[in-house]
């Protein structure tokens, strides 16, 4: 057998099922993905069974729809992490935990809102626990909002408008459009945003751009602590975040 045809066929398969959902949709069913990847029903059946029990592809229970899963959802985060301009934030990430020992969360901006992609522990007991992976609420968070400040509204609307639509909004820093006018205007101008106490009583989160190649927002820092320890180093924090960023080079 030829080089061109040394590979493993059912895995050359489950890359096309899996590519599929990144060309044609989050969620397919299983005929609308048997016509993508051209093959009949019932043999995607048996790759997409093998597929779930390995957690790289999901089944909704009600519409009986596939999606991407757990393990893959995890992949892409690892992927996303490798990049350049990632790894540098991850590096800041590191040395802002050691220079104030304090919990710090790296987000990017994905397709559900804000995705926590790395965390740094501090040494201090754990008062809120942040998992990598995690979709942080759009109006409910200071990454939220420093992502809706920074980034093009036409990228951030759709959540935005979901957010608002909610029936239940308790949750939200901001309760009104005029409200969130106003906080991305002061947030633009500080380039930083606090959320005091908000989610979990007398936590207190900082979130801060980083910035990458020609300034372009790369990632949001957030430091999770008590209100005291967020009050006593803000500046410095601020600060930190800023000093790293400007070193970044722009090739990055």
């Amino acid at each position: 057998m030829s080089d061109r045809y040394s590979g493993v066929k059912s895995v050359d398969v489950a890359c096309r099922i899996v590519e599929a959902f990144s060309n044609e949709g989050p969620r397919l069913a299983l005929k609308d993905l048997a016509k993508v990847v051209r093959m009949p029903p019932s043999k995607v059946h048996r790759y997409l069974d093998s597929m779930v029990r390995g957690g790289l592809i999901e089944q909704d229970p009600v519409t009986r729809h596939y999606t991407l899963g757990r393990v893959a959802f995890e992949i892409g985060l690892r992927a996303i992490a490798a990049q350049d301009p990632l790894r540098a934030a991850i590096r800041v990430q590191r040395e802002l935990r050691d220079e104030i020992d304090q919990s710090v969360a790296l987000s990017v901006w994905g397709n559900k809102g804000p995705t926590i992609v790395h965390v740094e522990d501090s040494s201090q007991p754990v008062i809120m626990t942040m998992k990598v992976g995690a979709v942080l609420p759009t109006l409910a968070t200071a990454t939220g909002l420093v992502f809706c400040a920074l980034l093009p509204a036409v990228i951030t609307r759709p959540l935005v408008d979901e957010a608002f639509a909610a029936r239940d909004r308790t949750d939200s820093i901001v309760r009104s459009r005029k409200a969130l006018k106003e906080a991305l205007d002061e947030i633009r101008r500080a380039h930083f945003a606090i959320n005091r106490g908000h989610l979990t009583p007398q936590v207190c989160a900082i979130a801060i751009p980083f910035f990458g190649r020609k300034d372009q927002l790369t990632a949001v820092l957030a430091v999770i602590a008590r209100d005291e320890e967020i009050d006593k180093n803000k500046n410095r924090i601020i600060q930190f975040v800023r000093d790293r960023s400007a070193k970044i080079p722009n090739t990055i």
